[in-house]
């Protein structure tokens, strides 16, 4: 963990004077790999261009909990990578990368609590992330695009809180 944090504040260091943040997004198969341990190195590293960036599939895979989202700074939260997946984490190390490089799913097709999640958060800007060889085969990368956008647009709309006050 100290590499990370040194690593983590010379980045953001090259990019302060460029007048970008830097969010550290956390992946539950690497060294920083849960909302805890990114805390921990966003803390430690202590830089005022540094965010938090939340991806709900590795958010869902990491089993945090929503509610500690909303006990961190706001300023922390610039945007968030935003997808579904099944509800079962898998035990095996190979399996979680092959469902996170390619087969998350549409939001509200699978089991992760996107809403709650979003929902602890500040509004922000979302990101689609949403890698799916077999739909990308199935509809071509246009099509699954569009399926993307749709099902994301509806389900923010109808379960996410910040959707409604705008």
């Amino acid at each position: 963990l100290p590499y990370a944090i040194e690593t983590f504040g010379e980045v953001c260091d090259l990019a302060k004077p460029l007048g970008l943040t830097v969010n550290l997004e956390y992946v539950p198969i690497a060294s920083v790999n849960n909302l805890a341990t990114s805390v921990e190195v966003l803390r430690k590293a202590n830089r005022s261009n540094a965010g938090l960036m939340v991806d709900t599939h590795h958010f869902h895979r990491a089993g945090d909990n929503p509610a500690e989202l909303s006990k961190l700074p706001k300023e922390w939260f610039n945007f968030a990578h935003i997808c579904d997946a099944q509800a079962e984490i898998p035990a095996d190390r190979a399996e979680m990368t092959r469902i996170l490089r390619e087969e998350r799913l549409y939001l509200g097709e699978g089991g992760i609590d996107i809403a709650a999640i979003l929902n602890a958060m500040p509004k922000m800007v979302y990101s689609i992330e949403l890698p799916n060889l077999a739909r990308v085969k199935e509809f071509g990368p246009a099509e699954h695009v569009f399926r993307c956008l749709e099902a994301a647009k509806k389900y923010v709309a109808e379960k996410v809180i910040h959707a409604k006050t705008n």
